[in-house]
């Protein structure tokens, strides 16, 4: 037969991807056909869904955040739009800001141009030209993912109707009255040379001077008080020049101690909180000291201090203060105010009448005010100020500290507080705060948890500043008049400048006459104009505004905000008060927040680490369809891990996936014709032949099923019946041809040679059941009694199909499971020493703060507060206790007692010991499996790891340990902290996210060694076993092709073992089946003992397979009167008469069959009554095939062809 004849698959979906050459040519496609306005005409009039689009920012390459970011909205608009919707994507950008600003001064530098030089407009028209670029590059980077949107018509927080718009949304904030003029201290960065919103700090790790100073009591009406020094704490030394008052607790109570040590405080008395006692003591290195006196707060009322610096020139009275914001959390129970540097210190001085100066200018340099260090930046003031306090004797000690600290998102360069003059929005005076708690209420979140972190921001946030002092962003619409200073308020000149705008653009702000803004109702001389520029997040926060009121394909509110978790502080923040203030509600109906992208370890992507993959890499590889199925099978909810490991298993499975599809769409490519088979006088002969093979099946049918047979039904059956349709062939052959013979025919052995049937030449041998029919090719095809079918090549043209060196399959199967398995778990246990030294050093900070500013805000008792605090204590006393044993810092015995010692090792230790010892104790995780721990001197940083620290543990402080950290975890894990509340809040939720993380690293630890353990006996097992294993998989694999392909198509696949295609075809049917085999073997190795492994697995085929039998005898039996019927009505070509001589003749072999169905009911019920077989014995009977345990074909020897699939893994 020719290769033209086979029937085999076709398509023109081919086998290999090629997806980095064919997804451009794809994207083509979309551009040319116009898919996204054919989605838009076919979906018009059905219910929307809209995905507001969060502008990214235009001034770089897109990274993997993006990237995933994108991708997520693509899934989902277009799902919502195969849900029968009219799901429409309008991309946007974020344009205006200092990123872009920056980029332009940097050309500048290069090329040695000032620009204070350049006017305005012309730097501004750079900036619009940079936005302009990128944002081009961009729309085709997220058009290389396959992205779908209204590319053509994006929108942009730079266009002109977006900055007409946004003054519009000023001006109703400005009549209403919540837009105001203040002077107060804001979030100020010195490079920026600007103030910061709230969603523009990021807190990073920082180290600070700290420093205990003295200040002398000048004045008190208190005889105790008369000579005393009251001692501060700050971590900012550079504000002491600005101090102009102390703040005190009247509630806390106070002690006078009388320092005894030698050295210049020798016989002063310091007043300090009595609770913090211990620290200052420790901290301050006094080593005598006396307690003289303890005092209530209330005695320092009235009581003024000389400023530390009274000697040179700091003559003013320091006023002590009470404010109940002085807490024993942190410090000395005094807090040293300068006003111009702190809110708390602001508030307090103003309600005491102390005015707060200009201290620092715009560029952090200490002004006139400051006397002797006029100039200075205060980012170098720390070292001078320290030593102006010691040549005045007011030092008490000096130190380090390291904590989270305000950073610029931007530039990452630490922030200070500044008192400056700002615009801001209140969220008190028109209930902008109750708004967006309402609102927020009424919004779905995904992951739920995004609602409370959003929450305790809007709760707890001060007033919004959204003025800037740069020039590329929209300019603030605001006129003071010079006569009354009250700001302008007039609708008219609002919507006079924003059709301005609206027209060309908000650069004539800076150029133009601002008569023409003005109109003619007001003259330009009687007001001053503003040069401030709204923040960028009032601009992005507007876009519901400008794109979804304003666009008809668009609605307001939007089905959905999504976009990182870092959002909740920016973008949804912003777009949340902008809409409740100016429209009473949120602009979005639910808001999704996916977390940040790491490495394939949990760590931050950086280019310091080398761990930093862009999508152009991925694209380039493997495509965009890697990428995508990536984010489909990530968690969105948590942080999403990815390499080229984890992108492997993933081009592994799409193309499982295609391969799947490729078989299908093959399998669907034929030439289906229409037939009527009215106008068909005489069937064909093979149509007869079953029908008279389906009467005479029927009596044998419903008696076998009465007689409930099992495994070995089949086999029986076809036993039984061979004769039969050898018979029955013959009779209808020569029923066709006009001719009628029964034949001789004999129980066991039936010879039916060259019969012919209508032109149906076959060669046939029936022998106990077994058939065999020798196919064109040469391939010998057998039948054999219990159904299955075997192929050899050895009669035909040395030209067999493949066959599975089945053990050997196996083995390097499950060799590449193990190492992936015992990967993932090296990673997992590196991911958790990891999670529980960033915890270690978060607790021991935590421990370090205990007593001072451990504020948490609302929802955390006081109670609580205090056990953990208590927990704290207790580990860090441990941890000094053994650090002095072993020689260790105080830090490494906290950071080896927190995470055992050691690390998670695959394959290494099933115990618990921390040490491999008998001390067995460990931290622990919470929630979290058994993790294997094992002490592993070769990981340690440090050779004092020795057996003395093994020794030096205690069993109770191990407990005493491990409680208190149990305690101290239950705490940060069963809160969420407003983070900008004080640095332990930070803190705290940093320790919960490491827990959590280890947590998940154990668990998926535990997931993957159990793994890597069943394959390693399913290995062991296979090895033992090869001979057994290579028999079943070349007697199973043709059934297996059969499940796939069809039996037809399996025969001819075998049969033509030239083929090079179908050859093809079955390797990669291979490489699946023993993938299948493989994971069913590592299942069974999980959930049964060895001994019975191998029945176990192999019974599992054999009992699915009789009970698909017993539903098709069923089936027969349900149907056996109709069928008969149908069977003796048939229109064979022969007369009645020949008919009922035909079924005549038949009778005695039905009633040799009854009989032999009998005499074989009694046999299989004795060999069905050995219940206890062991596995040697089934595994032997397999062999000879006795016992039915496994259906399959078997593969003579004579083939040629030796195929081992898993060496096909990068065969496509």
């Amino acid at each position: 037969m020719s290769k033209e004849n086979l029937n085999l698959p076709k398509t023109a979906f081919s086998m290999k991807a090629n997806l980095p050459l064919k997804e451009p040519n794809m994207i083509s496609f979309w551009d040319k056909i116009n898919l996204y306005e054919n989605l838009r005409s076919q979906s018009k009039g059905k219910e929307k869904f809209i995905l507001h689009d969060g502008p990214p920012y235009a001034n770089g390459n897109i990274h993997m955040g993006t990237a995933l970011n994108k991708i997520l909205k693509d899934i989902i608009t277009k799902f919502h739009q195969m849900d029968d919707k009219d799901s429409v994507y309008v991309p946007g950008w974020d344009c205006h800001g200092l990123p872009i600003e920056w980029k332009i001064e940097e050309q500048y530098k290069k090329n040695k141009k000032n620009k204070n030089e350049v006017p305005v407009v012309e730097f501004r028209k750079e900036c619009r030209d940079f936005a302009d670029k990128w944002i081009k590059v961009h729309k085709d980077q997220f058009k290389r993912l396959g992205v779908i949107g209204d590319w053509e018509n994006y929108y942009s927080t730079m266009s002109y109707e977006a900055e007409g718009q946004i003054v519009r949304e000023l001006g109703k904030f400005l009549k209403e009255g919540s837009l105001y003029k203040g002077y107060k201290p804001v979030l100020w960065s010195t490079v920026e040379k600007t103030a910061l919103s709230d969603a523009e700090v990021e807190y990073m790790d920082h180290t600070s001077d700290t420093i205990y100073v003295s200040f002398i009591i000048k004045k008190t009406d208190v005889k105790d008080l008369e000579g005393c020094q009251i001692a501060i704490w700050t971590t900012t030394p550079w504000t002491i020049p600005a101090n102009k008052a102390l703040a005190y607790n009247e509630n806390l109570k106070y002690l006078i101690l009388e320092i005894e040590d030698d050295n210049e405080f020798k016989k002063s008395k310091v007043v300090v909180a009595k609770e913090l006692l211990e620290s200052f003591i420790e901290e301050c290195n006094i080593e005598k000291y006396k307690i003289l006196k303890e005092l209530p707060g209330k005695v320092f009322k009235g009581v003024i201090c000389n400023h530390p610096f009274l000697d040179i020139g700091y003559d003013y009275d320091v006023p002590m203060l009470e404010a109940r914001f002085v807490t024993t959390e942190q410090g000395t129970g005094f807090v040293h105010c300068a006003p111009s540097h702190g809110p708390d210190d602001f508030n307090l001085c103003i309600n005491n009448g102390i005015k707060a100066l200009e201290t620092v200018d715009d560029d952090g340099r200490y002004t006139k005010h400051i006397l002797e260090f006029e100039g200075t930046h205060i980012f170098k003031a720390n070292p001078l100020v320290i030593e102006k306090l010691k040549e005045s004797k007011r030092l008490l000690a000096n130190g380090k500290l390291k904590h989270s600290y305000p950073h610029s998102w931007r530039s990452k360069a630490p922030l200070v507080h500044r008192a400056t003059q700002q615009w801001f929005i209140s969220m008190e005076s028109h209930g902008l705060r109750k708004l967006a708690l309402k609102a927020l209420d009424e919004t779905k979140f995904y992951p739920s948890k995004g609602k409370e972190r959003i929450r305790s921001m809007i709760e707890t946030r001060p007033d919004w500043c959204v003025s800037r002092q740069r020039v590329w962003g929209v300019p603030l619409p605001i006129f003071v008049s010079k006569k009354d200073n009250k700001v302008l308020i007039d609708d008219e000149v609002f919507e006079n400048i924003a059709k301005i705008y609206e027209k060309e653009g908000s650069d004539c702000w800076f150029s133009d006459d601002f008569q023409r803004f003005l109109g003619k109702k007001y003259k330009a001389e009687d007001y001053v104009q503003s040069k401030d520029i709204v923040e960028v997040w009032f601009d992005s926060g507007s876009t519901h505004s400008f794109v979804l009121e304003k666009r008809d394909d668009l609605k307001w509110p939007a089905s959905m905000y999504l976009e990182g978790s870092d959002q909740h502080r920016g973008w949804f923040h912003s777009s949340l008060l902008e809409s409740c203030g100016t429209r009473g509600k949120a602009p979005f109906e639910s808001i999704l927040s996916h977390g940040f992208v790491v490495d394939g370890k949990g760590l931050k992507m950086s280019k310091s680490l080398g761990n930093v993959i862009a999508p152009e890499e991925i694209l380039k590889k493997y495509g965009a369809d890697i990428l995508r199925v990536w984010v489909a099978a990530s968690n969105y909810a948590e942080d999403l891990r990815i390499d080229y490991s984890i992108l492997e298993q993933h081009a592994e499975a799409y193309r499982k996936i295609r391969n799947t599809f490729r078989y299908i769409l093959g399998n669907l490519n034929d030439n289906f014709e229409k037939v009527n088979f009215d106008k068909i006088d005489e069937l064909h002969s093979d149509i007869a032949g079953v029908a008279g093979y389906m009467m005479m099946l029927i009596p044998f049918l419903a008696n076998g099923l009465l007689t409930r047979f099992s495994d070995s039904f089949n086999s029986l059956a076809t036993s039984m019946t061979s004769h039969m349709q050898s018979s029955t062939m013959a009779v209808a052959g020569e029923a066709a041809s006009g001719s009628f013979s029964i034949g001789q025919t004999s129980f066991y052995n039936t010879n039916a040679n060259n019969l012919s049937a209508n032109k149906h030449d076959s060669n046939y041998t029936n022998l106990h059941g077994l058939r065999t029919e020798q196919m064109e090719s040469g391939v010998l095809k057998t039948l054999t009694g219990r159904g299955d079918a075997i192929f050899d090549g050895t009669p035909g043209m040395s030209r067999g199909a493949i066959s599975i060196n089945g053990s050997s399959s196996m083995v390097g199967s499950l060799n590449q499971a193990y190492e992936q398995s015992t990967n993932v778990a090296a990673n997992e246990s590196q991911q958790y020493q990891t999670s529980l030294s960033n915890a270690a050093h978060r607790m021991m900070q935590l421990s370090n703060m205990s007593g001072h500013d451990m504020r948490f805000g609302e929802g955390v008792s006081s109670s609580e507060t205090s056990q953990f605090n208590e927990a704290l204590s207790t580990m860090k006393n441990i941890a000094t206790d053994v650090a002095h044993r072993t020689g260790m810092s105080t830090d490494e015995a906290f950071a080896a007692m927190t995470s055992g010692g050691g690390s998670l090792h695959a394959g290494i230790s099933t115990d618990r010991g921390v040490f491999g010892k008998a001390l067995k104790w460990t931290t622990g995780i919470k929630g979290s499996a058994d993790a294997h721990l094992k002490y592993d001197r070769s990981s340690t940083s440090s050779n004092r790891y020795n057996e003395g620290f093994d020794n030096a543990v205690s069993a109770k402080e191990a407990s005493d340990f491990n409680n208190a950290f149990s305690v101290a975890q239950s705490f940060v894990q069963g809160h969420h902290f407003d983070d900008t509340h004080s640095e332990a809040a930070q803190l705290s939720n940093q320790l919960g996210t490491d827990l959590r993380d280890a947590q998940t690293a154990s668990h998926n630890y535990d997931v993957a060694m159990s793994r890597a353990n069943r394959i390693s006996d399913a290995k062991s097992f296979v090895e033992s076993h090869s001979e057994q294993i290579n028999t079943d998989f070349n007697q199973a694999f043709p059934a297996y092709v059969k499940s796939q392909v069809g039996e037809s198509q399996r025969d001819s696949l075998f049969s033509n073992p030239g083929d090079t295609q179908a050859l093809h075809q079955l390797e990669g049917m291979a490489d699946d089946f023993v993938a299948s085999r493989r994971d069913q073997l590592i299942e069974q190795f999980g959930n049964h003992s060895d001994g019975n492994k191998l029945s176990s697995f192999y019974s599992q085929e054999s009992s699915g397979v009789a009970s698909h039998q017993h539903q098709l005898g069923t089936n027969f039996k349900n149907n056996s009167d109709s069928l008969k019927q149908h069977a003796q009505t048939q229109s064979l070509g022969i007369n009645q008469s020949e008919k009922n001589a035909f079924v005549q003749a038949h009778q005695n072999n039905v009633d040799a069959t009854k009989n032999e169905i009998s005499t074989g009911q009694h046999h299989m019920d004795t060999k069905m009554s050995k219940q206890k077989l062991t596995s040697d014995q089934v595994k032997e009977q397999m062999k000879v095939g006795e016992y039915d345990a496994k259906t399959g074909v078997i593969i003579g020897s004579g083939l040629t062809r030796s195929f081992k699939p898993n060496n096909l893994k990068n065969k496509e």
